[in-house]
This record gives C-alpha cells, structure tokens and sequence, in this order.
C-alpha cells in the first residue's frame, strides 16, 4: 500500500469520530515501513529526477523494441491516420438536452470538449460549440494538459473539469 492510499484509508476510518488516529503519525510510520520493503518507492516522487531518467531509459528500451519491428513505422501510420480521421464518429454523452464530445484529431492533439443540442448531433455535420480547446490553453499556460473529463451541475451552470498537467522532459 502506497503513502497516498493509507492517508486514504486512514481519512476513511476516521470520518465519523469512532477511530480518531493522528494521521501524520501514521503515515510517517507507514512510509518508514514501507521504505525498507519497497525498493521502488522512490518512483513516487513523479518529477523527480531519478524517476524521470528511470522513466526515460525504459521509454528508450521500449521504443527500440518497437521501431526494430520491420511493421513498426507502417501500422504507427496506419493506427494514426484512423485517429485521425475528420469522419470518425463523434461519440458522445447525453446530458439534459446537449451531447457532450472529448475530440482530437491531427488540428487538435490535446483535444476540444464541446457539446451540441441532441438534434443537431442527428445531423450529418453537427454545429459544435467549443467548451474548451486543450491545445489553446496548454499554449497560453506552458502546460502540458491531459483531458480527464468533466462533472457539471444539474443546471449546467458549472462544470468541475478533470485534468492532468504532465512537465515533460526536455
């Protein structure tokens, strides 16, 4: 059990008063005992150095593993000019009277969520309004985001949106 999911646990036993524990303590007690048992705890620290030349020197094992497939370069091409493709079907979420959209496409790698009215989503070539252009934002804010999804309220007022913001190595 990592750090993070006995600070989990522990929240969880002690909501409603019956377990009162000092979290703090617990975790420091947990973290010792896992650092002697754990040799790959320090994977933990995500943007930690060491983590990402771990990270880096198994994407290079990776990587050359694949590319030594003769098929490698042909079916990557394959597989991304499907992703690609302006007439995929644009799946989506009903949620009141709008389908809800997470696209990407070679104009848009990071993506665009956007919604239309469920009948314009009948047609052929729907009227989308763009809610969010992840590749915009990640330019204006020098971030790499990742799309996660959204919740919103029943009024659709507001929208609680799930990300991921990744530092990539240079």
């Amino acid at each position: 059990m990592s750090v993070r999911a006995a600070q989990w646990v522990l929240v969880g036993l002690s909501a409603d008063g019956a377990m009162a524990m000092d979290a703090s303590a617990v975790t420091a007690r947990t973290h010792d005992a896992l650092e002697g048992t754990d040799p790959y705890l320090w994977l933990e620290d995500i943007h930690g150095e060491k983590s990402m030349e771990w990270v880096r020197t198994q994407n290079a094992r990776s990587t050359a593993i694949l590319r030594a497939d003769p098929d490698y370069q042909s079916d990557y091409e394959a597989i991304l000019k499907v992703m690609d493709a302006a007439d995929r079907i644009p799946y989506g979420d009903v949620d009141h009277q709008y389908v809800f959209n997470f696209w990407q496409d070679a104009g848009h790698p990071k993506g665009l969520w956007r919604r239309t009215s469920i009948a314009d989503y009948a047609k052929p070539d729907p009227a989308w309004d763009v809610l969010l252009d992840l590749d915009r934002l990640a330019t204006e804010e020098r971030e790499n985001w990742v799309w996660k999804g959204a919740e919103c309220t029943p009024s659709l007022k507001r929208c609680l949106l799930h990300h991921h913001g990744i530092t990539t190595a240079a």
